[in-house]
């Protein structure tokens, strides 16, 4: 959305904007969807074809989760940028376009940079103009505006008379660590809109999850401790706060410990008890290209 927000905004608006994720094709067919191949380049090859840089000849292309790019291929992006031409696979002919490219990742790539995973000099040559999109939480003043959009969108699209959630479900959604970003906040509010009985969005339309963890709710709210006369699932709340001080320091589980009063070997026992995968570190295999991190 911020890549076309960008594109929309420029003068070159009316011209194309395609992009790709880079995780999307193996290397392969990731070379010709970017810069074309001509006739007889490989197997299947019967026709030349046009790749996405020429046909966004004046515009945008956007190439979603660059850190994931092949190295080889990386080294032919870098060329394309410093040269603003490039060669069809197969081909012998420079092609030159004048296109506008902007890239993203949810990797560090300082870091992959120093694991040998990402060239250091294509890294500096994209990062002209960095825009670090946060987390959504560490945006949660934007989370009331996003739910009464997506509340209006899915209201119309799925024919409901829903107009938002009451007290309660906004203070579990406003608590919520929303590990998926924008993207679980949207599937979440489909869901209940879908799922509702009446104009106004309760506790009980929202996913099992927010229906849980009073406890790590007020924590996150500023609220108190206090034990609801129903319960509350203890488990759920540990969870949820964990979850919560991981989001906060970006997975840095020495400072999560502090924020929980706790030592970091409890936090690492957590992380793995409660299944926190994204927060853990994979080491490779021996022999294996190390993966990023998580």
């Amino acid at each position: 959305m911020v890549a076309h927000a960008i594109h929309a905004s420029s003068p070159e608006a009316d011209r194309p904007f395609l992009d790709i994720t880079c995780t999307a094709l193996p290397e392969a067919l990731l070379e010709s969807e970017l810069f074309g191949h001509e006739r007889g380049a490989f197997t299947d090859a019967k026709t030349s074809k046009r790749g996405l840089f020429e046909e966004a000849e004046g515009g945008t292309i956007f190439l979603d989760e660059i850190g994931d790019m092949p190295l080889s291929l990386q080294a032919k992006l870098l060329r394309f940028l410093e040269a603003k031409s490039f060669r069809r696979v197969g081909g012998l002919k420079e092609i030159k376009v004048d296109v506008r490219v902007i890239a993203a990742t949810h990797c560090r790539l300082p870091e992959l940079i120093e694991k040998g995973l990402f060239r250091g000099n294509l890294y500096y040559r994209l990062n002209v103009i960095p825009i670090e999109i946060p987390p959504l939480a560490q945006r949660r003043e934007d989370v009331p505006d996003l739910l009464s959009h997506f509340v209006r969108t899915y209201a119309r699209e799925l024919r409901k008379e829903v107009f938002g959630f009451d007290e309660e479900a906004m203070r579990r959604l406003a608590a919520h660590s929303w590990p998926g970003n924008i993207r679980e906040l949207r599937n979440c509010v489909e869901r209940a809109v879908l799922l509702a009985r009446s104009p106004q969005l309760t506790v009980a339309d929202l996913p099992p999850e927010m229906r849980r963890g009073e406890v790590a709710a007020a924590a996150a709210t500023g609220g108190p401790f206090v034990l609801p006369e129903r319960g509350v699932v203890l488990e759920d709340a540990i969870r949820g706060l964990l979850d919560q001080s991981l989001v906060r320091t970006s997975g840095n589980k020495s400072r999560a410990a502090s924020l929980l009063g706790v030592h970091r070997d409890q936090v690492r026992y957590w992380v793995k008890k409660y299944g926190l995968d994204r927060w853990v570190r994979r080491k490779p295999k021996p022999g294996a290209t190390a993966e990023a991190p998580v």
